[in-house]
């Protein structure tokens, strides 16, 4: 059975996850402790505080990544929307390498036989660059 952190931790955790920002000091002197600087950082040693912190930032993480389909449908917005050409066409060859559209197959001829490269237009040009040198 797991115990609970005691009412103080439980403001230090919220506030550290919360108001604070991530400063352990900050959510000490929240939460109420006299010597903020000192017991934010014991505070943090804790495992049940610890672990309570990382219950609580998980979701707030999760939902600060965008989902490929957030992207997509942003991306595809954009292109439709009202933005200005230059932005529209940046969005449809971002919508564009997303969903790998441009991948460009090279084929390698060698004593073995043949083998087929696929690559995306960026790899294509420092092969290219490389072959130059």
């Amino acid at each position: 059975m797991t115990r609970k952190l005691t009412p103080k931790r439980q403001r230090f955790v919220d506030a550290y996850t919360g108001e604070a920002m991530g400063n352990a000091t900050e959510a000490a002197r929240i939460a109420g402790y006299a010597h903020p600087g000192e017991e934010g950082y014991r505070l943090l040693k804790n495992a049940r505080v610890q672990a309570e912190v990382q219950r609580l930032s998980q979701p707030a993480k999760q939902a600060a990544i965008a989902t490929r389909e957030e992207r997509l449908a942003f991306y595809t917005a954009m292109m439709r929307g009202d933005a200005q050409d230059k932005d529209r066409l940046k969005a449809a060859e971002l919508l564009g390498k997303v969903q790998g559209d441009f991948i460009e197959r090279q084929q390698v001829e060698h004593s073995g036989g043949a083998i087929v490269v696929a690559m995306t237009p960026e790899q294509t040009r420092q092969l290219a660059a490389e072959g130059d040198d």
